[in-house]
């Protein structure tokens, strides 16, 4: 994506050096630590703010969404595509080699996923604000 363009050239100009080049780096690259690198941040975890700035998140988001339309991809896309894989290895038992079967049980995982058929269970607990005064006392 080398002729980025931004959304708002006033919110991209309000950046810090680091932060546009990290931005357009990893816009080209889809690569954080390569862009963080080249942006000249020391660590990865330097890049962590970077990545909660609201305006470089749409920025990203929007380059994402062009990028998957550009390419006509859709769920409906990726979800036909994952199928075909699957359908094909299954089809296929006798040549089907170890490589094909991952790739057919990686797909049907993705599958199941998207139409619930395996969920994942996390555990949220959520304290008050009396009752983190409380704890502070």
């Amino acid at each position: 994506m080398t002729d980025f363009k931004p959304l708002d050239e006033k919110k991209f100009n309000a950046l810090s050096q680091k932060q546009r080049t990290f931005l357009v780096e990893y816009l080209r690259s889809n690569n954080k630590a390569q862009a963080a690198k080249l942006a000249g941040y020391a660590q990865r975890q330097n890049i962590i703010p970077v990545l909660a700035n609201p305006y470089i998140r749409s920025e990203i988001e929007h380059a994402k969404k062009h990028a998957a339309k550009k390419l006509g991809i859709n769920a409906e896309y990726v979800l036909g595509s994952l199928k075909e894989i699957a359908d094909r290895t299954f089809l296929n038992k006798k040549t089907t080699k170890s490589n094909d079967a991952n790739a057919a049980n990686k797909a049907l995982e993705l599958l199941g996923k998207h139409v619930g058929v395996f969920t994942e269970k996390v555990e949220v607990s959520v304290k008050s604000h009396e009752e983190v005064l409380d704890e502070l006392e």
